[in-house]
């Protein structure tokens, strides 16, 4: 089943009864004894366990300094994997003007592939909106982008995949940059 109200409805359910603290940075975990010593934007926090999710992005870039430094093993494979740029210009518009139903297109054949293209008709069905996904090395130089120069760029790409046909303007919009969010540092690693 969909979660159609987000996904954030699992962790608040996990969260019942649990002193959560949000807009709270993380700045370094000292583990050397008990409690635990959590350094944040807010002050520091005693535990007697942590347990540290972030993205690989952050630990790769530093952000959260550990002391003792994490154990050899940790550190190798966190050097070793990395972290690929991929990003989505979301586009809604006040009509729809491709095809129906759910599908997925790639408008290049050839390295850096470009923007791929998606449809929500499936999981949203009537909302007109179209996600560019881009990633690798397209990915990279759009997110330095204007969100102005995005949408542009993904809108010339939409137009080569449907010649000859004047495309309405979006109605709303939305961008995402991954590699430059400091709380994620990137997207999906390898």
């Amino acid at each position: 089943q969909q979660m159609t109200a987000g996904y954030d409805q699992l962790p608040a359910l996990l969260a019942t009864g649990l002193d959560i603290r949000l807009n709270c940075t993380v700045k370094s975990v000292t583990y050397t004894t008990r409690p635990v010593r959590i350094s944040t934007s807010q002050g520091d926090f005693l535990a007697e366990h942590v347990l540290v999710t972030v993205p690989l992005g952050v630990l790769k870039k530093g952000v959260i300094v550990f002391n003792p430094l994490l154990p050899t093993a940790k550190r190798t494979a966190i050097a070793r994997m990395g972290v690929g740029a991929f990003n989505k210009v979301i586009l809604q518009f006040p009509t729809r003007f491709w095809p129906s139903g759910n599908w997925f297109i790639n408008i290049e054949g050839k390295s850096p592939y470009g923007t791929t293209f998606s449809s929500l008709e499936v999981a949203a069905p009537g909302s007109n909106i179209l996600i560019g996904w881009q990633f690798g090395s397209t990915a990279t130089i759009r997110e330095a982008m204007t969100d102005a120069a995005l949408v542009s760029a993904v809108r010339a790409d939409l137009q080569r995949m449907f010649p000859g046909r004047t495309l309405p303007a979006p109605v709303a919009t939305a961008v995402t940059r991954w590699s430059v969010d400091t709380f994620a540092c990137g997207a999906y690693s390898f």
